[in-house]
């Protein structure tokens, strides 16, 4: 800023001390000119305008920030369904193999309850319980196994043991059909060879 000295009374006249003296003292007008004018109008519009264009970008950032939100949304609903789709079918296909695993154990004897648990054992990699349903099929055979020798002896029921009355009584009849079987063959004998 210019300070015009023909306002100032005697300046020319005055000493160098005397100059820096009514410089000091001197009152600055402060009525501004058209330039200072011009600057604070552009200042204003200018900050006018950032003030507009920060809040556009703050509404657009909103907008985008929505869209960001509603497509991870989005993704983690479509990401929650293939977890339990992949879920549903890996149920399904363990199903699917106790399943066939039960039909071929109880084609091979199994009752259906081991069989079911033989299937759910394999699957499932459970050695422990495995071993605990093999030992339960052969108690199973071994007791159809003793049912079924009973059934072929005569005079023993299933579930029973001989009694010594029935043990005395087969060994009679032992002996008598021995007997018999001796004299059919001496008489045999003395027809064909004579006495």
């Amino acid at each position: 800023m210019k300070i015009d000295t023909s306002t100032i009374a005697g300046f020319d006249a005055m000493s160098a001390d005397e100059k820096v003296k009514a410089l000091l003292e001197y009152d600055v007008q402060t009525s501004e000119t058209d330039d200072v004018r011009r600057l604070r109008d552009a200042i204003t519009k200018a900050n006018k305008e950032a003030a507009e264009y920060k809040r556009r970008y703050l509404e657009n950032a909103d907008e985008q920030t929505k869209a960001k939100e509603a497509q991870a949304e989005l993704e983690n609903g479509f990401n929650q369904k293939i977890a339990d789709l992949q879920t549903q079918n890996e149920t399904l296909m363990r199903n699917a193999r106790v399943s066939e695993l039960t039909a071929r154990y109880t084609g091979l004897g199994y009752s259906a309850e081991l069989a079911g648990k033989a299937a759910v054992a394999m699957v499932d990699g459970d050695d422990k319980t495995m071993l605990e349903v093999q030992t339960a099929y052969r108690e199973e055979q071994r007791k159809l196994f003793e049912s079924e020798a009973a059934q072929r002896q005569p005079g023993l029921t299933p579930g029973s043991t001989p009694s010594s009355d029935s043990s005395v009584t087969f060994a009679k009849n032992l002996a008598s059909q021995k007997n018999a079987l001796n004299d059919e063959g001496k008489k045999a004998f003395e027809t064909y060879f004579g006495k």
